[in-house]
């Protein structure tokens, strides 16, 4: 729709939305014709008090090349002369200047109020906002850019958020993007899901992310992965990874700092339960070779098992002669080859539950290790009380 409509959003139940109008930035395909130049109409001739003729003002004519500007263009055609959208975007109009333009990013100037635009839901890339958002209002989006003061709350689903001035008393959320606020913030709510939080002085806020630098902040809650801060006064910090620079306490009231401590507790089971399980085979394993070894002991056992491997492998042949006296040989050593043939292969699988629990183990170790990679604190000078 070519127009701006200001009045009450229509919900799908019917109810109007005060809090929202219909349609406050238009929305411009690539093509659209957005202007149309009419021919100049010669006006109707007049007579002087003395009743003599007054030929009319040739009319002015309207330049529409003056008029295009970013992401429109004038389109000559067979019914007239048109001003067209060169791209997918958002139709402005300058009153200075009567410019015409097509941004594929919003800007506003006149400020987010309930009279001028009531709450926003952009589908959009990029948002500027020149004036102020007043208590109370909401504005979403995705990468927003606020060039003066907030009171209300910013929303960005996975984009970042820029605050050139004061956040006061609203809230800064974005999913996954970053929030870099210049200025002050007091009494607000800042949050990035998995993103970058940058400020540069708090007062009695929190502030939620990933990551958080802040210059400045005092009594405030913070809550990150990792947190660098330049001073900080009475403020209640959670991290894995701390680096402060100065703390120091604000009317009485300290810096509490608590450090990440990720949960070991299942690496350690891991880990004893896999050395346990090492050493039970290993125990198994040097009784069963000692029950090997005492059948070896027999030196007629021994060499019956070293002729016995020869003879499986054909290093030596026997005749049929030869093969009766085998026979009998056998039928004296079958009580323990027997006993040997089941040792050997529960030693097989003993040795090989012993190498892969020790993989195991390592990688378990191993984990252990990353885990507690990262987690430090560092407090560079302490003023007062931490």
């Amino acid at each position: 729709d070519l127009h701006r409509d200001n009045s009450p959003k229509i919900l799908a139940n019917g109810k109007a939305d005060l809090s929202q109008f219909k349609n406050r930035f238009p929305q411009m395909a690539k093509g659209a014709r957005l202007l149309k130049k009419l021919s100049r109409v010669l006006g109707r001739q007049g007579r002087t008090v003395g009743g003599d003729l007054i030929e009319p003002a040739l009319p002015k004519d309207l330049d529409l090349y003056a008029l295009t500007s970013v992401g429109t263009k004038v389109e000559v055609c067979e019914d007239g002369e048109y001003i067209v959208a060169t791209l997918d975007g958002f139709l402005t109009l300058d009153p200075k200047s009567n410019q015409v333009s097509v941004t594929e990013k919003i800007e506003n100037k006149g400020g987010i109020s309930v009279k001028t635009t009531g709450d926003l839901v952009l589908n959009v890339d990029e948002f500027v906002e020149h004036g102020e958002v007043q208590e109370g209002r909401v504005v979403k989006g995705r990468n927003m850019t606020f060039l003066s003061d907030v009171f209300g709350r910013v929303i960005s689903e996975g984009g970042n958020i820029h605050l050139k001035k004061n956040l006061s008393g609203g809230v800064a959320d974005t999913l996954s993007g970053d929030i870099e606020l210049a200025s002050h913030v007091s009494r607000s709510l800042v949050r990035s899901g998995d993103g970058e939080v940058m400020a540069n002085f708090c007062e009695s806020s929190t502030l939620i992310g990933k990551c958080v630098r802040v210059e400045h902040a005092v009594s405030c809650e913070i809550v990150a992965d990792e947190i660098e801060a330049g001073i900080l006064e009475g403020c209640m910090v959670v991290a894995k990874k701390i680096h402060i620079h100065t703390s120091d306490e604000r009317r009485g009231k300290e810096n509490l700092v608590t450090l990440l401590i990720p949960d070991l507790s299942h690496f350690d089971q891991l880990i004893s339960k896999l050395q346990n399980d090492i050493a039970d085979a290993r125990s198994q394993i040097s009784a069963k070779m000692q029950q090997l070894d005492l059948l070896k002991s027999d030196s007629e056992f021994a060499k019956f098992l070293v002729l016995a491997e020869r003879i499986r492998s054909g290093t030596i042949k026997i005749t049929p002669d030869q093969a009766v006296n085998w026979q009998k040989l056998v039928e004296k050593h079958a009580q323990p080859f027997a006993q040997s043939a089941k040792l050997l292969p529960a030693l097989e699988v003993l040795e090989t539950t012993v190498k892969q629990a020790e993989d195991e183990l390592k990688v378990a170790v191993h984990e252990r290790i990353v885990a507690t990679e990262g987690v430090s604190c560092v407090i560079d000078h302490i003023v007062g009380q931490t």
